[in-house]
């Protein structure tokens, strides 16, 4: 997952035109053109048999969500808007190898319905259903989130029961299985107090365990980890030696263990000061804990030595992208830099780069390794051009990126995001880039666009883009072959 007055410009220089082509070139399917609205973003994209599905829209919206078919060319065969209002939008998972959608609907009783819509093969959007119920209290509203496992055969509800003033926080794990019947219910009442807002993220494994991370803040952020044992849930403080856990990313395996990594924080200054990684084992204790200092190569890269003199020793203003696997059980860590500034063109966004770490699949610490490629953007209510995509091909991390400064314009030019072009590079097992070539992209016909930088899907060699024209009122799909 507006409007834009600055212009999108110009220098798209399609170098995969002009470079010479060799035999480890990308090949392209490019799709055909469909409208959309401007502040639309994908949310998820579906493997249909031999076709596509692409979800467009924002739940904070006053304009539909839409649904693209496309055929195995990625042609667009049929469009149409959703009939949900879009902040009744819950989530889009794939279950059982079928696409759903699931949003929230107030009935007349005064309770919130879960309601479930199948996507079919053929593109065609079967009658919506209840799939469960709960009573809301004064004017607040029951919460819905869910997860499915990496198998796509079980799926969690956590319900997230009305704010009640001074009175603890509960809420209710509901468990389904590959064709949406239920398994358990169970209901939890925890140690905080209710916030307006809660931030709960429930996970599924393979097997059928069930976790809960949570995100607290009280005088300062806290996690808390939930795990499912029988009829009851075990909850526990994720907690450091000496340092606090400012963010975090979480996998959960096929044997149901909970891999948590993260970045800790300075006793002085919000930053990164290092990494942590975490393994539970159906338990809220963990089997393994292992905590790094982020290296001073990393840290240099992004502040000089007076800078870390004056903020302290870490990363400033970086925010996790990304936890990734590779074939081997490898982990990936990817944070990205955006720093925000107002002058008078606007809101200038500057992201200066990328912290690659990788982790080995029983949680040590290999590598850290800085990126730096200086994107300097003109916010646009619209979405961005900046930021990256990152994936993992086989043993190594992938990274696709936009190269834009606003600032590189002729006078002509004023307020103008300027976009020159898209690049790749990948790190190899001592976590050094490596330049890779991306060509071809580009080569469709028609008005010229950009790369949106958001990850459609991967499948096997192949990873699917979306690209839109400067205004971000039409987009087409293209599939790039990495071989």
């Amino acid at each position: 997952m507006k409007c834009w007055c600055n212009c999108f410009a110009t220098l798209l220089v399609l170098f995969c035109l002009t470079n010479e082509i060799n035999a480890q070139d990308t090949t392209c399917i490019y799709g055909s053109v469909f409208e959309n609205f401007p502040e639309s973003k994908p949310l998820d994209f579906y493997c249909l048999d031999a076709n596509y599905g692409l979800v467009l829209g924002k739940k904070k919206s006053k304009n539909p969500f839409k649904f693209v078919f496309l055929d195995s060319n990625l042609i667009v065969k049929s469009q149409v808007d959703l009939s949900f209002p879009s902040n009744s939008f819950v989530s889009s998972l794939v279950v059982d190898n079928k696409p759903y959608l699931f949003f929230s609907k107030t009935n007349a009783e005064g309770q919130q319905e879960l309601m479930v819509q199948k996507v079919n093969s053929n593109g065609q959007l079967a009658n919506p259903y209840v799939l469960t119920s709960f009573k809301n209290i004064g004017g607040y509203k029951v919460n819905f989130k869910l997860s499915v496992s990496k198998n796509s055969k079980k799926v969690v509800l956590l319900v997230e029961h009305p704010y009640e003033k001074q009175k603890h926080e509960k809420f209710t794990l509901i468990l389904f299985d590959e064709r949406l019947k239920l398994i358990q219910i169970v209901n939890k009442t925890l140690d905080v107090l209710y916030k307006h807002k809660r931030i709960n993220f429930p996970v599924i494994s393979d097997d059928g365990s069930v976790y809960v991370i949570k995100k607290h803040f009280h005088k300062k952020t806290q996690y808390y980890i939930f795990h499912l044992k029988g009829s009851d849930v075990e909850e526990a403080k994720i907690g450091l030696r000496s340092r606090d856990v400012v963010s975090l990313r979480y996998l959960a395996n096929d044997k149901g263990e909970l891999n948590v990594f993260g970045f800790f924080k300075s006793p002085i200054h919000l930053n990164y000061e290092g990494v942590f990684s975490m393994r539970f084992n159906h338990s809220v204790h963990p089997e393994f804990k292992k905590e790094v200092f982020l290296t001073e190569k990393t840290v240099g890269a992004f502040k000089s030595k007076k800078e870390i003199k004056i903020k302290g020793f870490g990363l400033d203003n970086f925010k996790i992208n990304k936890l990734l696997t590779d074939t081997s059980g490898n982990f990936f860590l990817v944070a990205g830099h955006l720093f925000r500034s107002q002058l008078k063109i606007g809101s200038e966004h500057f992201r200066k780069g990328l912290v690659a770490v990788k982790f080995s699949k029983t949680g040590n610490f290999i590598w850290s390794s800085p990126f730096v490629y200086n994107q300097y953007e003109l916010f646009s209510k619209q979405g961005s051009w900046a930021s990256f995509i990152s994936f993992v091909d086989d043993k190594e991390l992938n990274i696709i990126y936009n190269s834009i400064n606003y600032k590189l314009k002729k006078p002509e030019q004023m307020n103008t995001n300027t976009f020159i072009k898209t690049n790749r590079i990948s790190f190899d097992k001592l976590g050094q880039t490596i330049d890779k070539k991306i060509d071809k992209i580009y080569g469709f016909k028609g008005d010229k666009m950009g790369m949106i930088p958001n990850l459609l899907a991967k499948n096997g060699k192949n990873i699917f883009l979306l690209f839109q024209n400067e205004q971000k009122t039409e987009s087409r799909v293209v599939r790039v072959n990495l071989y």
